[in-house]
């Protein structure tokens, strides 16, 4: 069972057995058990691994050289997942002892996958609220580094210890205001923005921007901040109007007609705040939006971001859809009149807009259980040629179906089908979260369908993870 299918105090239970685990492969020095936590599928079990390795390290002076021996090896394990909890965890132990993990976030930061390197972006914020000085040296040494997406990174990473303290970060962001590359120009132009809304920001930020001599960049950003006014008006300090009195009386000779002019429309498009819009390459922004949009209700943007499912550019349509699907986790309420449209991007070449699809239909099933249960046939014939992402919404859709009185003697089996023939490696996860719905006369198939394929599996872990399904069924 997935951790968060968990009861809140089963997943303290869990989290205790993980460290427990982690402790022992310490002492022990033979490290699997802590392997299998750093490289498992579910993203919370991970969490957990590294937060609990973080504690260890607080709590045991004496186990810290096992740490630090465990996580040099784990970092160059072929799995990149190991390597991200490997960079989580020395995030946490940076936000108080940073020199003895710095040289994880080097080797992160060149990471060749993604992951590692987002885990990177991730510490430096949480390590740099708590621990600013050695982080934030660290930092600038990277901000004029030949590579545009490590400069980038480091940019983004240190956002979050200037949303309190501005003036921590605002000489490091002014050693950027010259970068020749657009991308990083613009994270710069959204960071600033993103350090001036909240109580005494603002006037901080101001004060140092009338330093610099980027004057096209330095314009942008008053853009942005005045536009982040709007677009997060339920959490400012200021109202926009107050925002735009203030930056004037800085910038008496700047003043516009478009200072005015953005108090009486929609400063930016949802399209203008995409990840791609921004010259972004995580979904940092597209979680944002999707969070703002839920937050404010805003029907209006979730019809731009359905229209725009068909826009002319690729980045844009996945985009759009990573942003409806988060949304639909979210508030499914939302994007739930939508359906018929995902329905109809099942039948999409665009394989990132195919499982983007099914993911949104998995959110919403609940909203509209009717049009999921109609749209079986199109989903499994998907689901069959599709990516495992694909199959994982299918799955998770047909869970949900079974838990519907209605429409559960006809979802069960074709669940029980997808159990005997899903890969191996999922199919730990698809009978845990499947357990809570299987019951009645349908138990003994089920039974016998995870019976059979005990002897799939080549991990002792995910064996015993199916093992314990069984025994909860009786």
């Amino acid at each position: 069972m997935a951790f968060y299918d968990l009861s809140k105090s089963e997943r303290a239970d869990r989290v205790r057995v993980i460290k427990g685990e982690i402790k022992d492969a310490l002492l022990s020095h033979n490290l699997q058990k802590a392997h299998v936590c750093y490289s498992d599928d579910d993203t919370y079990i991970r969490k957990s691994a590294y937060l609990v390795t973080g504690r260890l390290y607080s709590e045991d002076a004496t186990l810290r050289p096992a740490i630090l021996a465990m996580l040099l090896k784990f970092m160059s394990d072929p799995d990149f997942k190991v390597r991200q909890t490997v960079i989580n965890a020395a995030g946490e132990i940076g936000k108080w002892d940073f020199e003895r993990v710095r040289s994880y976030f080097d080797k992160g930061l060149k990471d060749p996958h993604h992951s590692p390197r987002n885990a990177v972006i991730g510490s430096v914020k949480k390590m740099g609220e708590i621990n600013p000085e050695p982080v934030l040296a660290w930092a600038r040494e990277y901000l004029h580094h030949q590579d545009k997406e490590i400069r980038r990174e480091i940019c983004h990473g240190i956002e979050l210890r200037g949303r309190k303290y501005p003036e921590d970060i605002l000489p490091l962001l002014a050693e950027l205001q010259h970068d020749r590359t657009a991308r990083v120009r613009n994270t710069l132009v959204h960071v600033i923005g993103q350090i001036a809304y909240k109580k005494g920001c603002l006037a901080k930020v101001l004060a140092h921007l009338e330093s610099w001599v980027n004057r096209p960049l330095v314009d942008a950003a008053l853009e942005e901040i005045i536009n982040v006014h709007h677009r997060y008006r339920n959490f400012t300090a200021l109202t926009q109007a107050e925002a735009i009195t203030l930056i004037d009386a800085h910038y008496p000779d700047r003043k516009r007609k478009w200072w005015n002019r953005v108090l009486t429309q929609k400063t930016m498009t949802v399209i203008s705040r995409l990840a791609t819009s921004l010259g972004r390459r995580d979904e940092v922004p597209n979680q944002e939006l999707a969070a703002e949009i839920a937050t404010n209700a805003d029907g209006e943007a979730v019809a731009e971001l359905v229209e725009n499912l068909n826009h002319k550019s690729k980045d844009i349509r996945h985009d759009c859809m990573k942003v409806l699907y988060e949304l639909g986790e979210r508030k499914p309420s939302l994007i739930a009149p939508y359906a018929d449209q995902f329905t109809d991007f099942l039948d999409s070449k665009d394989n990132r807009m195919q499982w983007g699809a099914m993911t949104a239909l998995n959110t919403i099933v609940h909203e509209n259980p009717e049009i999921a249960f109609a749209a079986i046939p199109k989903l499994a014939a998907v689901a069959d040629k599709g990516s495992v992402i694909t199959r994982d919404s299918f799955v998770a859709i047909l869970i949900k179906l079974s838990g519907i009185p209605a429409y559960a003697h006809q979802a069960l089996p074709l669940l029980n089908e997808q159990m005997l023939s899903c890969p191996s490696n999922q199919l730990p996860m698809y009978a845990e979260n499947a357990l809570p719905v299987i019951g009645g006369v349908h138990k003994a198939t089920f039974v016998k369908t995870l019976t059979s394929r005990l002897g799939d599996f080549e991990k002792e872990s995910k064996r015993k993870r199916v093992e314990k399904v069984l025994k909860r069924l009786g």
